[in-house]
């Protein structure tokens, strides 16, 4: 079994292979990819908010700390917010 760090560990090259693609796109490509990402946000939002209900349900129901739970709620125009980040 992988430990947590191997994981992260694998995310992060992941990542940076994708940023040295990103890097070779042209200027425009770049921008679209991130009007595209934002439209997707957009778009799924009301699922992303779904989504994030079952998580802090399904957290609650394991039994965590309120504390941690709390820090899953995605609180009303989170999902906005990342869009503006993006674009």
């Amino acid at each position: 079994m992988n430990s947590n760090s191997d994981i992260v560990s694998c995310y992060a090259s992941v990542l940076n292979l994708y940023a040295i693609c990103l890097q070779a796109l042209s200027s425009e490509d770049r921008k679209q990819i991130l009007h595209d990402i934002a439209n997707a946000l957009e778009v799924n939002e009301k699922t992303i908010k779904a989504e994030n209900d079952l998580d802090v349900a399904a957290a609650q129901e394991a039994g965590y700390e309120e504390s941690l739970v709390a820090r899953l709620v995605m609180k009303p125009g989170k999902v906005r917010q990342y869009i503006h980040c993006v674009i």
